[in-house]
């Protein structure tokens, strides 16, 4: 259940992304297109061809294998310095991980503290915001810029089907999932459009879920997405 990490700015087929992804878990080491092929079950021409697909989209780079003997060198592969597959991004997933737990130790009331950072993080986002755009635009803009992308399904509803901090999400849901609410309610609050922003983390395959219902006050900070579920089962 719910979304995917962020994912890369170029849309991949499945069979790239696999080979990416194989790039990936080398943590940085360069492959041959052969131990990629034999790891996927492809023909290695199929392999390579994706591999020439991925440098020419600068997610991964090639470079040539120290000469062995005669023949010609190999050509070996990983993904791109410092692009979105590079190991570094386990390492931001690690301290965000350490932040949260640092909240959580420190804070009376986590959610409420994430739910401010999320304000926060928002008011950065909206002054990066054009000015000719709707506030759903806005929020759907914003979002996919971190990596969320957003699908709007209706008015005040939205799927997420990717997360930048997936993996202390899975971990800390009341916690990371209310810094995602704090940003959309922060958004929506600048842009004039105050909603009381409700979240359900993991709610169905896929993706996550998020509802934003006007109201004529500023957005609360206390009510987590548990309870905002609760709420609602109780209410149905």
């Amino acid at each position: 259940m719910g979304p995917l990490p962020a994912a890369v700015a170029t849309p991949l087929s499945s069979a790239r992304a696999a080979v990416l992804a194989q790039l990936a878990e080398a943590d940085g080491q360069p492959l041959r297109a052969q131990q990629i092929a034999n790891a996927l079950g492809q023909h290695v021409n199929t392999t390579r061809e994706h591999l020439e697909g991925l440098v020419a989209d600068h997610l991964a780079e090639a470079t040539t294998e120290a000469p062995r003997g005669r023949g010609r060198p190999a050509t070996l592969y990983r993904c791109m310095p410092g692009g979105p597959m590079w190991p570094i991004g386990r390492q931001y997933a690690a301290l965000a991980d350490v932040l949260v737990e640092q909240v959580l130790e420190s804070v009376d009331d986590p959610q409420a503290a994430a739910f401010r950072a999320g304000e926060r993080w928002g008011r950065k986002l909206l002054a990066d915001a054009p000015a000719d755009l709707s506030a759903q635009q806005v929020v759907d803009r914003q979002l996919a810029e971190v990596g969320f992308a957003p699908e709007h399904t209706g008015d005040g509803e939205w799927r997420l089907v990717r997360c930048p901090l997936l993996t202390a999400a899975r971990l800390h849901p009341d916690v990371v999932c209310n810094v995602h609410r704090g940003v959309v309610a922060s958004l929506l609050d600048g842009l004039g459009e105050p909603s009381e922003v409700s979240i359900f983390p993991f709610s169905e395959p896929g993706a996550c879920r998020i509802s934003a219902r006007p109201t004529s006050s500023r957005p609360t900070s206390s009510t987590t997405p548990a309870e905002t579920e609760k709420d609602e089962r109780a209410a149905s």
